[in-house]
């Protein structure tokens, strides 16, 4: 069985990316898929939306995005 989590339409390339992309130091794409990660993340935790525990060297190991960069995007939403 699959379990879902909704979306907005847009979402992948909302203007609020920009903010957060300039104030981590990345490009708005890696803000969009740290996200995204963090949607998947937070939609599964038994705190139902809480990020804590997201596993930043984790993402960095799949994604190929710089671990730091990974936080410092967390940080910055």
């Amino acid at each position: 069985m699959m379990d879902w989590f909704r979306s907005w339409h847009g979402a992948p390339t909302d203007l609020k990316w920009l903010n957060v992309a300039r104030r981590a130091g990345v490009n708005p794409g890696v803000v969009s898929a740290i996200v995204w990660a963090l949607f998947d993340h937070a939609s599964q935790a038994a705190d139902r939306g809480s990020v804590d525990g997201f596993d930043a060297e984790a993402y960095a190991d799949f994604s190929g995005f710089d671990e730091q960069d990974i936080r410092s995007v967390v940080i910055a939403l």
